[in-house]
């Protein structure tokens, strides 16, 4: 479990790797800070659109954004752009160390980032050589194991659209 990346076996004894960045409270938290600081509501994080531009002035700090000075910034949407290139720098490391010789070409991504228009673009654009997708629900990791075994327990067939991918396109974002 070095640095929270872990080696697991799928259920035909394949290995796995994967990387965990238990990041949504530290989110919330900076969410909230960031919030309180430039007096506007932690609501309106949610549905922020990515600005290229503005997330290339903040080169990324795995370090530590919730030790800056949040005056260094103009507004709420520089701040959080600022937070978000350090959390997928972070995301990136812990990601690389899971990606150390293994084949892969792509990253999906699910949970309450999956959502979250500022992160998955940043994400896109770290990992160029990967394609880099976002699940439609939430628990696409839980389903995934549900449709492994699907045909131990129910013999209907898979809908086709129980889930829908969006493609980041690094190209796209600068």
């Amino acid at each position: 479990m070095k640095k929270d990346c872990l080696c697991y076996l799928d259920y035909k004894e394949n290995p796995v790797k994967a990387s965990r960045l238990f990041a949504g409270h530290f989110h919330d938290e900076q969410v909230q800070r960031i919030a309180d600081h430039f007096n506007t509501p932690a609501s309106g994080f949610k549905n922020i659109s990515f600005d290229p531009q503005l997330a290339a002035k903040f080169p990324a700090d795995e370090t530590g954004f919730a030790t800056r000075d949040l005056s260094a910034y103009s507004n709420s949407e520089e701040a959080y752009h600022a937070f978000m290139t350090d959390l997928v720098a972070k995301q990136y490391a812990s990601t690389r160390l899971a990606l150390a010789s293994t084949p892969v070409k792509r990253i999906f991504v699910d949970g309450g980032f999956s959502k979250n228009e500022v992160f998955m673009n940043l994400l896109a654009t770290r990992f160029p050589e990967l394609e880099v997708y976002a699940a439609s629900i939430h628990q696409s990791t839980a389903l995934g194991a549900a449709l492994a075994l699907h045909k131990a327990w129910n013999r209907k067939a898979v809908a086709s659209n129980l889930i829908t991918l969006q493609f980041y396109d690094h190209t796209k974002v600068i």
